[in-house]
Parts: structure tokens; C-alpha cells; sequence
């Protein structure tokens, strides 16, 4: 009885370090994120490096690193095969700093596709029916978000049918 009873708690402290390990994980990784996602507005907002034709190759250069930290995050993001809820807040969030900078370093085509798959999920979460009503407006906000700068990116490329498509659907929000 004993042993049983031991092995058990020592399963218990187990399973209580492995949650808390996973909670931690989780908070790095919003720690992460943020601080790349602040150093991206920095940089692209930066009025100097904008306007500068001299430091636009530094512009570029910086806007690079969080282009292969979003991408490689996307990556992983995608590899999960039974995401939750909050991790395909992730991959949304992910794929739409992604589009954002694709469109900031002038890959229009690449961040047309990539506001196409943010748009996908959140259609793949509103199907699902995620929990809470401002849950449901999150969601419906952020993919109307997408089809927005979606059809603002569709007007840089002189794609007038798709960009009309976009704004229609960014004003439907559903």
C-alpha cells in the first residue's frame, strides 16, 4: 500500500512539474514574441530608416531578423496537429506580423498569400465556435482586419477586382 501510495504522489509531483514547466514555456514564448513584435514596430516605423535611402539596406537587414523568427514560429505553429484554440491565436497572430513585414520589405504577392492564410484561420476557429462571445468578435474582427490590409495590399499590385472582393468581405465580418 505504501509503495503504491508513493509512487502515486511521486506521479502527482511529476505531473505538477511537467504543467509548470509548460506554463513557463508558454510565458517565454509571449515574452518572445512581444519583443520581436516591438522591435518590428521600431524599425518599421522608424521615420529615419523610412526616409533614409542610405540606411535602407540597414532597414532591410533589421526588418530580416523578425522575418525569420515570424517564419520559423509559423513553422512550428503549423506542425501541431490538434491546436488549441490559443495556439491558432498564434499561428493568426504569427501569420499576420508575417504578412505585415512581407508587405514592409515590398513582397506583396508573398503577404497576399499570408493574409489568406490568417484568413483561414479564423474561418477553421469561427467554424469550431470558439468559447465566450468577445471570443467570436476577436475573431470575426481579426479576419475582417486581414481582408482589409488584404485588399490595401491587392491595390498595391493593381489587382482592382480582388481588392473590391476584400473590402467586401472585411465589411462583412463573418
Amino acid at each position: 500500500m505504501t509503495e503504491s501510495r508513493e509512487a502515486r504522489e511521486e506521479s502527482d509531483r511529476q505531473r505538477a512539474r511537467a504543467e509548470l514547466e509548460q506554463r513557463h514555456a508558454h510565458e517565454n514564448e509571449v515574452l518572445a514574441v512581444g519583443a520581436v513584435a516591438e522591435f518590428q514596430r521600431s524599425v518599421s516605423e522608424s521615420r529615419e530608416l523610412k526616409s533614409s535611402a542610405e540606411l535602407a539596406g540597414l532597414r532591410k537587414d533589421l526588418l530580416g531578423k523578425p522575418l525569420a523568427f515570424y517564419r520559423k514560429l509559423r513553422e512550428q505553429l503549423l506542425a501541431d496537429e490538434a491546436p488549441t484554440v490559443e495556439n491558432l491565436k498564434m499561428l493568426r497572430e504569427a501569420t499576420t506580423q508575417l504578412a505585415a513585414l512581407e508587405l514592409d520589405v515590398g513582397d506583396t504577392e508573398a503577404a497576399i498569400e499570408l493574409y489568406a492564410s490568417a484568413i483561414n484561420v479564423c474561418d477553421r476557429v469561427l467554424s469550431q465556435g470558439p468559447p465566450g462571445e468577445q471570443d467570436q468578435l476577436d475573431w470575426r474582427l481579426a479576419k475582417a482586419e486581414s481582408h482589409r490590409v488584404r485588399g490595401w495590399a491587392f491595390n498595391k499590385v493593381n489587382r482592382l477586382e480582388a481588392e473590391l472582393a476584400e473590402f467586401d468581405a472585411a465589411d462583412r465580418k463573418s
